[in-house]
């Protein structure tokens, strides 16, 4: 399994690839990838499937980072904002997986 961070961040199983396309400049902050590497072992832990989980974690990851930079520049965000915004990040990934009920 490789994941690498860049621009489009990519994961591979050998076989199959996956290009990410969240993210922004926000996420080229010191500890960045520090904070990636915390979410792959999270979601590692929920789910034996490294390849599935290692695809979620670097969408929620650039997700994160997404709503950091929204909220305060791209230029200002540091890790820790990167974590403080996950949870955004994983409520509007449930959100849009969820199937929209209608009464």
């Amino acid at each position: 399994m490789v994941v690498l961070k860049g621009h489009e961040s990519l994961v591979t199983d050998g076989c199959s690839t996956y290009i990410n396309k969240t993210g922004s400049s926000a996420l080229a902050t010191a500890g960045s990838g520090d904070v990636l590497s915390g979410i792959i072992a999270s979601n590692l832990a929920s789910n034996s499937n490294i390849f599935e989980a290692s695809k979620l974690s670097v969408f929620l990851h650039g997700l994160s980072g997404e709503i950091a930079g929204f909220e305060l520049t791209d230029y200002s965000v540091i890790a820790r904002d990167i974590i403080r915004c996950l949870p955004k990040a994983i409520k509007i990934y449930q959100n849009f997986k969820s199937p929209i009920k209608v009464d």
